[in-house]
């Protein structure tokens, strides 16, 4: 079975427990730094639309958490993030952290505005990684 169809099987039906430990694998194959992965961006972008799309939090951390580890360590230029600047005011706490972490590690200018937004967030840990994204982005004021 291809890694598109078991990961589109386990996070639309599996438990908890495998989503977690496919989630786990797959963040062991893009720490690899192989640059050659198999349907890559078809991986990321069933990935992004599952982390919209989860209702479980501990896993929809785990994806996000996936993702931004396959953007430490593969080329996701391709990759269209979008989605996560145009739902990023509709989340909040680790959440929103998380999304404001893999807009800045896209290095691209355009989701400045979306993270400017929370810039004076009551919450101390949401100012600071607003503040890391910023450093990210190369953003001066």
């Amino acid at each position: 079975m291809s890694i598109i169809n078991e990961l589109k099987i386990v996070l639309e039906n599996g438990t908890k427990d495998k989503k977690l430990e496919l989630l786990s694998y797959l963040n062991d194959v893009f720490e690899s730094y192989n640059k050659n992965i198999d349907d890559f961006n078809k991986i990321m972008d069933m990935l992004i639309k599952y982390a919209i799309k989860e209702k479980d939090g501990e896993v929809t951390i785990e994806i996000l958490n996936t993702i931004a580890f396959a953007e430490t360590y593969q080329d996701v230029k391709e990759i269209n993030f979008d989605i996560f600047a145009e739902n990023i005011t509709g989340v909040s706490g680790d959440t929103l952290m998380r999304y404001i972490d893999i807009l800045s590690y896209t290095d691209n200018p355009k989701y400045i505005p979306y993270i400017l937004n929370f810039r004076d967030s009551s919450d101390e840990n949401v100012r600071s990684s607003v503040e890391e994204a910023l450093v990210e982005l190369r953003y001066e004021d």
